[in-house]
């Protein structure tokens, strides 16, 4: 149950929903012999309710996947590495549209840190995720994660020290328009004397701030 609540996506990860039928099914075994006859026919069909729907639809996301990348559908994500990668319009206009600006954001931070010689330099972003490190064939930082969370895997009172999370960091970028705005401004916030003593403001973008540490 821990797992299913907490889950950001759990609605979209098959494996919970028949974990959860499987336990269930295990702790019933041992009583299904002390059932009515009925109840026992009727078991079967609750079992078939919880997962049916949702094979259906990971079937279908499935088919639709494999269609458009068959199809090469859809606008390649504008960093290297993730160029196979494309951003394709269903039936979530929204998501698209945000996505696309998203995809515009990551455009013009990789444009920025070719213009200030990042090659060889360490990014953190103040985001849900940093995907420059990867996407662009960066060093890795220490102590960077793949997630952050707020709420989750971070909060005002449970959080990496920041002597920790940026003592690898050269360069930190301050999303304008990050991908979890919660998230952004949490970690903005709790970072924010860290980063101001360590670090000074490089460059300000239509959609970023970044600050290089101080030498």
């Amino acid at each position: 149950m821990l797992l299913i609540e907490q889950n950001f996506q759990r609605a979209g990860i098959l494996t919970l929903g028949p974990s959860a039928a499987v336990i269930t099914q295990s702790l019933l075994k041992a009583e299904l012999s002390r059932l009515h006859r009925k109840a026992r026919l009727v078991l079967p069909l609750l079992l078939a309710f919880l997962l049916v729907p949702a094979a259906i639809s990971n079937a279908a996301a499935v088919a639709i996947h494999a269609r458009y990348a068959f199809a090469g559908r859809g606008e390649p994500m504008p960093l290297p590495a993730f160029s196979r990668i494309r951003l394709v319009e269903t039936w979530s206009v929204g998501q698209y549209d945000y996505f696309v600006r998203y995809n515009l954001t990551l455009a013009e931070a990789s444009d920025v840190l070719s213009q200030l010689s990042a090659g060889q330099e360490t990014v953190a972003v103040l985001d849900f995720v940093n995907p420059f490190s990867a996407g662009l064939a960066l060093p890795p930082p220490v102590g960077d994660s793949a997630w952050y969370h707020w709420g989750r895997t971070l909060g005002p009172e449970y959080h990496p020290p920041a002597e920790e999370m940026f003592s690898d960091i050269d360069l930190i970028l301050d999303p304008k328009w990050p991908i979890e705005i919660w998230t952004a401004n949490g970690m903005r916030d709790v970072f924010a004397h860290y980063i101001a003593r360590h670090y000074e403001k490089v460059r300000e973008t239509t959609n970023w701030r970044i600050y290089r540490r101080k030498a």
